[in-house]
């Protein structure tokens, strides 16, 4: 996005619009079978759909047509982003057999609640406060606390647990918009 805004600014129209010819040639929500009203939301798990038929990652999905309009699609794609990448980062150094991810999305009252559980072989490493790292080299671990800051700004809860075989992150959301 920094990419196209710059090269609009600076009136490479030509330029911004061969990338966004790439980006549509490589966009998957095409083949992606459920709809939402929710265009982000469609585009980030028709992307995660995607990604598992490649990696050869079994993807559940359960999800309804909730009402994500509250919250901003910037914290939705980096709350959404760092899950999945994360779920199917972990799948992958798992054998092809055993690799899954689960993705429930349903509505309850005036919440939304979100579940994710994957293939998860392994440990973690967490620091002198228990708060888990990264195990890239080059990451400083803070994807999970992002979730967890734009979690907290729309009065939500985030967990996390894992044992030997699964990981699941489960939060709620409250729907601001319904107060």
């Amino acid at each position: 996005m920094i990419l196209l805004e710059q090269l609009l600014l600076i009136n490479e129209n030509n330029t911004a619009q061969s990338y966004i010819k790439q980006i549509r040639e490589n966009n998957h929500v095409d083949s992606f079978p459920l709809l939402f009203s929710n265009k982000i939301l469609r585009i980030i798990i028709g992307e995660m759909y995607y990604k598992c038929q490649l990696y050869n990652i079994e993807c559940r999905l359960e999800v309804a047509n909730v009402g994500l309009e509250f919250v901003d699609s910037y914290d939705l794609t980096t709350m959404l982003g760092n899950v999945i990448d994360n779920a199917i980062e972990a799948c992958l150094i798992i054998q092809k057999n055993r690799r899954y991810i689960l993705f429930r999305l349903y509505e309850y009252s005036n919440f939304v609640v979100l579940h994710i559980e994957n293939s998860f072989i392994g440990s973690l490493q967490t620091d002198d406060n228990n708060n888990l790292q990264s195990s890239k080299a080059k990451s400083r671990g803070m994807g999970l606390s992002i979730i967890r800051e734009t979690v907290c700004k729309y009065n939500g809860d985030f967990q996390y647990k894992y044992d030997i075989d699964k990981f699941e992150i489960h939060i709620v959301l409250q729907n601001i918009e319904d107060n």
